[in-house]
């Protein structure tokens, strides 16, 4: 009955993602992949395409938790909680209000990604590309 209930919270979920996505994007946003594995502490994952930037837009979540990652084609990335802080508990509202912020990130297009070569991290923006060489520049 337990698991019935959890499997059930976790579908609805994944829809109101989907659903939200579609309300707030339209066609910038396609979905790429989906997988979800309930059984394994609530995990899913949503795989989008910005298509506007050709960024991929992955939302991620385990037991009742979520994370949100913006990528580009070089696989520089940084997760949507990095740029603004948000409520990511899984609930409806949650839910809504991240993907609200993540389209108005997306809009402004003023954040860095990380991307990691040779051990090496380095800070992609719209000017360039730069090492990161003390821990406190990720702050």
């Amino acid at each position: 009955m337990l698991c019935d209930e959890l499997y059930s919270f976790y579908r609805k979920s994944v829809s109101d993602f989907e659903r939200d996505f579609q309300e707030v994007f339209g066609e910038n946003l396609v979905l790429k992949d989906k997988c979800c594995s309930f059984e394994h502490r609530g995990y899913f994952k949503l795989h989008y395409v910005y298509v506007p930037l050709n960024y991929a837009i992955i939302v991620e979540n385990e037991f009742r938790t979520f994370g949100i990652v913006i990528e580009d084609e070089e696989k520089a990335m940084t997760s949507l909680y990095r740029i603004e802080h948000f409520e990511n508990q899984l609930s409806e509202g949650n839910i809504i209000k991240s993907i609200k912020l993540l389209e108005k990130v997306l809009s402004e297009n003023k954040f860095d990604l990380f991307l990691h070569i040779a051990g090496k991290t380095y800070r992609k923006n719209k000017n360039g590309l730069k090492r990161v060489k003390d821990i406190k520049e990720l702050m």
